[in-house]
């Protein structure tokens, strides 16, 4: 059973990778978050920059590594949170939603 989940785990990282490689400021980002090398983290980031798209990524990240991870979406409004993330399918596809077969089938 635990190979199972290992091998699964695996196989959704893989796919990730495929779709989304993040720029050098993002994979800086998540690897302090991944690597618990700090309490707080704070990108002083601009627009255009993949905010929502790291963030998106981090949290499918955290879901996949950690078993019952509870994982919150922050953002200034419910309303612009939906906008954002949900009504978009950004966190139910990891904006995969043509990109990897790979993730599809999981």
């Amino acid at each position: 059973m635990a190979q199972n989940v290992t091998a699964l785990k695996t196989k959704a990282l893989t796919a990730l990778h495929k779709i989304f490689d993040p720029h050098a400021g993002q994979a800086e980002v998540i690897q302090a978050i991944l690597a618990k090398k700090y309490d707080v983290v704070y990108a002083g980031c601009g627009r255009k920059w993949g905010k929502t798209e790291g963030s998106v990524l981090i949290a499918w990240l955290l879901a996949i590594l950690f078993d019952s991870a509870e994982i919150y979406y922050y953002a200034p409004s419910l309303k612009l949170a939906k906008e954002l993330i949900w009504s978009n399918n950004r966190l139910q596809t990891c904006n995969t939603a043509d990109k990897s077969p790979d993730l599809k089938s999981l």
